[in-house]
């Protein structure tokens, strides 16, 4: 199963110059676009197959899947040392280490990691295999294996088939996109709702069509009914029908365009927060830069206190010499 940045917990703030602009979480599996803006890998696939006109997230030059490459492996060894808890962590597990060495720390020393025995099946703990296998109830003549099942993602094209799906899900291509298939779902049911809908109105029309051509029968002596030959009622009839279609097509590329619109929305939404993120962090430093001026020039004054003290008397002389008098004031406020 791809790795993404969810999969893991960190335990200190990232240098957001390792920050991915569209997950806003460390990169995972860095590719470079050909302007030089450095995306997850999955993360910037899925955002090109959705908008491809788009182009780059952060400056939208045209960019391809064909035209990302690998990023600098400085980047990438700068994200993977970064120190991660154990997923376990909820659980008890207290271990703290660079991202690389997780996958090794959850097969070989995690005492919290599920394992499927070898021969019954059965799912147990780093601490209780080995008692497990020891015991009468793990036996290879007494598996407890049932039958063979398909991925639960069997309808997406998951050729998957065995017996343990859960240690399947771990590997799977189509679990890593669960929430994208998903909303597709929703998406799909509501299509299926209103599909229904313009079916039962085109029924209803359909219905209303029949019973206009029943009113076009007429009696003729010798038959019970006869229909009117091909005249302007029929033409009309047929081009009542091929509106009904036209506006059955319309339907659907409008809702074909409503489903592209809202993509569109969403890449937008996330785009502007993006850029609103990287503003917030400018006047973040632009304020630490402040307050560190405003220390620097404090600690000065202290450490002149005969001149700030010269100050102050030549501030209270030069206020006595140049204080107006009462009289005067009094002259002013008169004329």
């Amino acid at each position: 199963m791809t790795e993404t940045s969810s999969d893991f917990r960190f335990v200190a703030p990232t240098n957001p110059n390792l920050l991915c602009c569209i997950c806003c979480s460390p990169f995972v599996s860095p590719v470079s676009a050909p302007c030089g803006h450095i995306f997850c890998r999955s993360c910037i696939v899925l955002y090109i197959s959705n908008s491809p006109e788009s182009g780059c997230p952060m400056d939208r030059l045209s960019i391809s899947v064909e035209e990302l490459v690998p990023a600098s492996r400085v980047i990438e060894n700068m994200v993977e040392e970064l120190e991660v808890y154990c997923k376990y962590k909820m659980v008890g597990c207290e271990w703290i280490g660079q991202r690389q060495s997780l996958d090794s720390h959850l097969k070989k020393e995690c005492s919290f990691e599920t394992i499927t025995c070898p021969k019954c099946g059965k799912e147990f703990t780093l601490l209780t295999l080995e008692l497990h296998a020891d015991s009468r109830d793990c036996s290879a003549e007494n598996p407890v294996l049932g039958p063979e099942i398909e991925c639960s993602w069997r309808k997406y094209g998951c050729s998957w088939r065995g017996v343990d799906e859960n240690n399947h899900l771990q590997t799977c291509s189509y679990e890593a996109i669960k929430s994208f298939l998903q909303i597709q779902e929703l998406r799909h049911q509501e299509l299926q709702q209103q599909n229904t809908q313009m079916s039962a109105q085109i029924e209803s029309l359909q219905a209303e069509i029949q019973v206009f051509q029943n009113s076009c029968f007429c009696n003729i002596p010798g038959h019970e009914f006869a229909v009117i030959p091909d005249g302007p009622v029929t033409v009309a009839i047929d081009r009542i029908g091929e509106d009904i279609e036209f506006l059955r097509v319309e339907m659907e590329n409008m809702n074909a365009s409503s489903a592209a619109i809202e993509v569109k929305q969403n890449l937008a939404l996330m785009n502007e927060s993006s850029r609103l993120r990287e503003e917030i962090q400018s006047v973040k430093a632009l304020c630490h830069a402040m307050q560190m001026q405003m220390i620097y020039l404090l600690e000065r004054r202290k450490e002149s206190p005969g001149q700030s003290s010269t100050t102050s008397v030549l501030s209270k002389g030069i206020g006595k010499t140049f204080q107006p008098s009462q009289g005067s004031y009094d002259r002013n406020t008169k004329l």
